[in-house]
């Protein structure tokens, strides 16, 4: 995976290892965060772009008691797009 990632123009992940194996052979990563904290985990480093909708609950690292997960629902496919677009 981290060879064909080092291929890439850019890579589209979510929160996981992929994005992590993305961001340390030194790919561009989209990376689409909901409830866990961008800041804390990552991507890290230049050239990287976070996707995430504010919402007064999150970051709340997934909290069972959750029933709505707003903060992933409401990132659209054009709220991606756009961002792609300003990468290639």
């Amino acid at each position: 995976m981290a060879a064909l990632f080092k291929k890439c123009a850019c890579v589209i992940a979510q929160d996981s290892g992929p994005m992590h194996l993305a961001t340390a052979v030194g790919t561009r990563t989209i990376a689409i965060f909901g409830p866990s904290n961008p800041k804390k985990f990552g991507p890290y480093g230049k050239g990287h772009i976070v996707i995430r909708k504010e919402m007064s609950c999150s970051p709340c690292g997934s909290d069972p008691e959750c029933d709505h997960l707003d903060c992933i629902n409401n990132i659209s496919v054009e709220d991606v797009v756009g961002k792609v677009k300003g990468v290639l």
